[in-house]
């Protein structure tokens, strides 16, 4: 007479996430300096970390996109952020495999799969130039917006994966990234997180231009061609 019960189904809120990745030549080209754009401690590391969490198994409920940035083309095309409102891989809901098919392409259009110990002379393939983050920050976010709309009760959220300060467009510092995502986060409630991938705090001990046997290198330049050749 004292006790009585009830019971519902609880249900999760769906997620969305819209990855901006970097792809810029700093994550892994392996120009001069070798040590500051080391594929091994940030492009492969962080590739690998993100393309489980796409395909793994318990990523459920959670709905991602992914845009690479920069853009192909001049500055006219990398600095706007219309070039940002198509993601590379379309929202779907995790997991997925496209998200690694389409990093490992990348990884086939700069070479990083040929790479070789010791690395190539001329530093790899044609990576991506410039980190316009104010633009694909303001492109994504624009992809977002609707969904918030659509889904009051889901939580919407940009993802930066970066290494880099903003670079080579106007309008791009970081007071401006900021800016963007501050009033996406109070007029929209839509929060950003960075994944920020960390260059070395100095060189290596033993440079691999110093190893035995490797090739000279030409990086070019007096600050380069002094103890560096």
């Amino acid at each position: 007479q004292a006790c009585e019960s009830s019971e519902s189904q609880a249900e999760l809120a769906p997620i969305y996430l819209a990855f901006a990745f970097d792809v810029s030549g700093s994550m892994g080209h392996l120009d001069c300096p070798f040590w500051n754009h080391d594929p091994v401690v940030k492009w492969t590391p962080v590739v690998e970390a993100t393309t489980e969490f796409f395909g793994d198994a318990s990523s459920v409920n959670i709905n991602a996109s992914m845009t690479l940035f920069p853009s192909l083309g001049d500055n006219s095309v990398k600095c706007d952020p219309a070039t940002y409102a198509d993601p590379d891989v379309a929202m779907q809901a995790l997991p997925s495999a496209e998200f690694a098919a389409v990093l490992a392409a990348y990884e086939d259009e700069v070479g990083l799969s040929d790479y070789t110990d010791p690395v190539p002379i001329d530093g790899g393939g044609p990576w991506r130039g410039g980190t316009p983050t104010r633009a694909v920050v303001g492109g994504v976010l624009e992809t977002l917006r609707p969904l918030r709309d659509e889904h009051p009760d889901a939580k919407v959220a940009l993802v930066l994966v970066t290494d880099g300060v903003p670079q080579g467009c106007t309008g791009n510092t970081i007071p401006d990234v900021v800016d963007a995502v501050s009033a996406a986060l109070e007029e929209d409630d839509i929060p950003t997180y960075v994944i920020g991938v960390k260059d070395p705090a100095t060189p290596p001990d033993v440079a691999p231009w110093e190893e035995e046997g490797q090739r000279v290198w030409a990086c070019g330049g007096p600050a380069w061609e002094s103890g560096y050749s």
